[in-house]
């Protein structure tokens, strides 16, 4: 859509392909699931209020149910594994530049230190090794 919208306006190709990424890391999934619900839910649903198309939830599915079909192409919530094959994804489909944002208010900043440590310390590194590699 990006690149189409440029061709449509006049404007040159680019690779510079910029995002902005929610993103939650813990240990497991169903950790990073139960620390992001409630936050990504709630503007996920103001979101479809105003009326965005394909942002509403199906009540009779848990929460944490919610929030991964929700995700899809959206946001990375999940295991240091699940995120470093979320960003390569991120990569390929051309995306050079990934803005993260890690914490929303109201969540607990032991959760979003962790999360943050374990993006640093295992996720990133990995994500660049990939990323070299397939350039």
């Amino acid at each position: 859509m990006f690149k189409s919208a440029r061709a449509a306006a006049g404007k040159p190709e680019t690779d510079q392909l910029v995002r902005l990424y929610e993103v939650v890391c813990a240990p497991d999934e169903e950790t990073a699931l139960k620390r992001a619900t409630p936050y990504l839910l709630a503007k996920y649903e103001s979101y479809a209020q105003w009326g965005m198309a394909g942002v509403a939830a199906d009540p009779s599915d848990t929460p944490e149910v919610q929030l991964q079909k929700l995700a899809k192409n959206r946001f990375a919530v999940g295991s240091p594994a699940q995120l470093i094959e979320a960003m390569v994804e991120q990569y390929r489909i051309g995306v050079r530049h990934l803005t993260m944002r890690v914490s929303w208010p109201g969540m607990q900043q032991e959760h979003i230190l962790e999360s943050i440590d374990l993006l640093g310390r295992e996720v990133l590194p990995e994500v660049r090794r990939r990323v070299a590699s397939e350039a």
